[in-house]
């Protein structure tokens, strides 16, 4: 806890600043003059001494509201964008399965080019996970209050769920090129695992 001293005779701000609202209730009726206390009021937007204890105890509380809302607004809407990219799956593969062609002769070539285009794009959704999520969520455990973190956390969520459902995509184009399910059924398996295994997650307990 900060001690703060004040050299104007008869306040008592040289007292351990234990509480916030307690502090500015405890010394409403101290001097104007006391810089400590002009300070603090300043920081809080407070025109004189008539606040209340009341309302100056609703300042702490409003501020850890204001970080849970900043937090869990983002991921609330990760969160809904990950189900929604889930039940495209379902729909993927109820089209393919409904609407694709009878099995016809593709080329080996263009499975093993589609193959490739996907293990790439995994490869490259591993690696941002690694440079962009992590370390975001590990600032914001420490600090709620790391509105670069967050933005940087919820691009990185959202562009590899993206990529993860394209592996998905992979499949549909390939079973409506022709390809058998021992084919198309593997893209539509990995890129759902991805989806579960990438689902949006964030520590805000340290807000809480």
């Amino acid at each position: 806890m900060a001690v703060q001293t004040c050299n104007v005779r008869g306040c008592a701000c040289s007292r351990r600043n234990e509480d916030f609202g307690g502090f500015l209730a405890r010394h409403l009726e101290t001097p104007l003059r006391c810089p400590i206390k002009k300070s603090v009021l300043q920081q809080v937007s407070i025109p004189d001494n008539r606040t209340s204890a009341s309302q100056i105890s609703t300042f702490p509380c409003t501020i850890r509201c204001e970080e849970m809302t900043s937090i869990k607004k983002p991921l609330r809407v990760a969160r809904v964008l990950h189900v929604a990219l889930l039940v495209m799956v379902v729909v993927d593969f109820d089209i393919s399965y409904r609407f694709a062609p009878i099995q016809n002769q593709i080329s080996p070539i263009l499975v093993y080019a589609i193959t490739f285009v996907g293990l790439n794009e995994i490869g490259v959704a591993a690696f941002l996970r690694s440079r962009m999520i992590k370390p975001s969520e590990e600032s914001l455990s420490s600090n709620p209050n790391d509105e670069p973190a967050l933005k940087k956390w919820w691009t990185g969520v959202i562009v590899t769920l993206v990529m993860a459902s394209t592996i998905v995509l992979f499949g549909l184009v390939l079973k409506f090129m022709g390809a058998t399910w021992n084919v198309a059924c593997w893209f539509f398996i990995v890129g759902t695992l991805l989806l579960l295994a990438w689902a949006p997650r964030l520590d805000v307990s340290a807000v809480e």
